[in-house]
């Protein structure tokens, strides 16, 4: 270390290390510590309600598609079945 900055120091003494540290934003005080960590409390918070939602959507999203597979297959089967009521109405004797 530089013997001016160990002087400089000294002469400040304990408190006047603790004051340049905060000035150099080393040493943050108390209230504002509790400040910031309410505040990534509270952006945590946010962020989790939206990481849900997203969750719903997506889940909401699998749903819808597994609804539209089963519609699809249900359409295909009532056509198999229209198809064999008309051939059986068709080839039926009169």
């Amino acid at each position: 270390m530089d013997s001016a900055l160990i002087t400089v120091l000294i002469n400040l003494g304990t408190g006047g290390v603790v004051v340049a540290l905060i000035i150099l934003r080393l040493l943050v005080p108390g209230w504002a510590y509790r400040e910031k960590s309410q505040d990534a409390a509270a952006w945590k918070r946010i962020y989790e309600s939206e990481r849900d939602a997203h969750q719903h959507t997506r889940d909401a999203y699998t749903l819808q598609g597994e609804r539209l597979q089963v519609a699809v297959e249900s359409g295909k089967v009532t056509e198999q079945l229209l198809r064999e009521a008309r051939q059986r109405v068709v080839t039926a004797p009169d």
